[in-house]
């Protein structure tokens, strides 16, 4: 159970909210920022391992392919599970990293049919008629459900490290604006609980399964949080401290310095919503998803 979960749930926004800044504000000295993140995630991730079988929600990006790496390295035997639409860019990344670094992967390879039955089934749980929202759900959805038919209903996540290591658009330009990168990073933690825990949780909980993000570990937020923006981004490179840990524990740097795009375009489900609404006569994705059943 995550930190931000109780027996009953989810712990409320305020909840959430004032244990995130409390984490920001509780900065820590550090000596080598590789190292010592590191042997963060490591325990992060040693103390989240299960004694049944587990997953990873796998896309062949640092985030996902360093969970399972790391993983393997502690002696676990994770099996990765990919999703998208044919000639995706996860797919291919995905079956490029599992066979390099002998990752056992199942992966599905979605038709038109079947992706517009995830969308409308993720709608039914969130309730929701926002696209953005339904297309990165669909992904989540889609993974779970194809862990569940294997056995398997832990999954572990890369969940916060996007908010954590500067990895967005907007942590570029608050860099080139001049801003505060890490008050950015802060801004968009706290904003994460109705952006995606109440997107992930309710899809987790429909399908029985749960979720593990070693990215908010509390340690590691402590810790990334404490570092300063140079050490995150550039003009030219994101995530870039994470990417030197993964590169350190032994990563090929292929796979560590991959730059990812966001779940809804390596899946490919974004640009199948688009071609799902007109074949259904509408000219948005916003009046598709709204008149779904």
């Amino acid at each position: 159970m995550e930190w931000y979960e109780t027996q009953a749930g989810l712990v409320d926004e305020e909840g959430w909210k004032r244990r995130i800044l409390e984490l920001c504000r509780e900065k820590i000295r550090f000596n080598n920022a590789e190292n010592e993140l590191s042997d963060r995630l490591f325990s992060a991730l040693k103390k989240r391992l299960p004694d049944s079988p587990f997953g990873v929600m796998f896309s062949g990006g640092v985030d996902s392919t360093l969970i399972a790496f790391a993983a393997k390295k502690l002696g676990a035997e994770p099996i990765c599970f990919s999703v998208g639409m044919k000639n995706s860019e996860d797919l291919r990344w995905a079956s490029l990293a599992a066979g390099e670094l002998g990752f056992q992967l199942e992966k599905k390879v979605f038709s038109q049919e079947e992706f517009e039955d995830a969308i409308r089934e993720v709608k039914a749980i969130l309730r929701t008629d926002d696209s953005v929202t339904l297309s990165i759900g669909a992904v989540i959805y889609s993974a779970l459900k194809l862990a569940k038919s294997k056995g398997v209903n832990i999954l572990f996540s890369g969940l916060g490290s996007e908010e954590i290591f500067a990895g967005y658009d907007r942590h570029l330009k608050a860099l080139k604006s001049g801003a505060d990168v890490n008050e950015e990073c802060r801004k968009g933690l706290l904003s994460m609980y109705k952006r995606d825990l109440l997107r992930d949780y309710p899809i987790a909980r429909a399908l029985s399964c749960e979720i593990r993000t070693p990215f908010l570990d509390e340690d590691v937020i402590r810790l990334a949080m404490s570092m300063p923006s140079s050490l995150k981004i550039s003009e030219t490179e994101k995530k870039i401290i994470l990417r030197k840990a993964a590169v350190f524990l032994g990563l090929p740097e292929r796979f560590a310095m991959r730059k990812k795009r966001a779940a809804q375009y390596g899946s490919g489900f974004d640009r199948e919503l688009r071609r799902a609404a007109k074949r259904h006569g509408f000219s948005f994705r916003k009046d598709y998803v709204k008149n779904l059943p």
